[in-house]
């Protein structure tokens, strides 16, 4: 049996010398290592620690619905069957439509009465009762809404501030088509 430098001999029609041989060796082993070899297991990132404040998430709502050519004013408060009515953060004129985001302040001061954020990121949708009958509110949780800013969780693939304002934006246009296929206008 022909030993690896004999075999690489008699392909080549050449003899290398036994130093090229090393060379090829080496180089083979680096490669072997940058594609992979042993690599540590990172350590998980944990829960993203940053939200949006009140206002910014207001700000970002108000700039989506004008990018729908709908417009919006200041929320009143709505009926959901709370022990007293929801202070919603914007009404979209022409809908009977709101839209209300959870800041941990307002987790605090309704405490249960807020439900839990919908899994798999499902929009939670409120109706309203008595008065505000018709009526519906996207409940936004700013707990749902975190985001990573620190660069090493960034880099291992933690979800950004961009990536979250675009999740609220497609969210509140999810909500939009809805409110448009149900009809909600401030008609009916």
């Amino acid at each position: 049996m022909k030993s690896l430098l004999e075999r690489s001999r008699s392909r080549l029609g050449v003899a290398l010398p036994r130093a090229a041989h090393a060379l090829i060796l080496y180089i083979s082993l680096l490669a072997l290592m940058a594609c992979g070899g042993t690599q540590l297991a990172a350590a998980p990132l944990g829960e993203p620690s940053f939200e949006f404040d009140e206002a910014r998430a207001v700000e970002i709502l108000e700039e989506s619905l004008a990018d729908l050519q709908l417009e919006a004013r200041r929320g009143a408060a709505i009926d959901v069957g709370f022990e007293e009515p929801l202070n919603v953060d914007l009404d979209i004129v022409g809908m009977r439509s709101s839209i209300a985001w959870i800041s941990a302040g307002d987790l605090r001061r309704w405490g249960d009465a807020i439900p839990e954020a919908a899994p798999n990121n499902q929009l939670r949708i409120l109706s309203g009762k008595g008065e505000s009958r018709g009526e519906h509110v996207l409940l936004l949780r700013a707990d749902s809404y975190r985001f990573f800013r620190e660069p090493e969780a960034l880099q291992r693939g933690g979800v950004s501030e961009p990536q979250i304002e675009t999740r609220l934006r497609q969210d509140l246009r999810d909500f939009i088509q809805f409110e448009r296929s149900r009809g909600a206008s401030a008609m009916d």
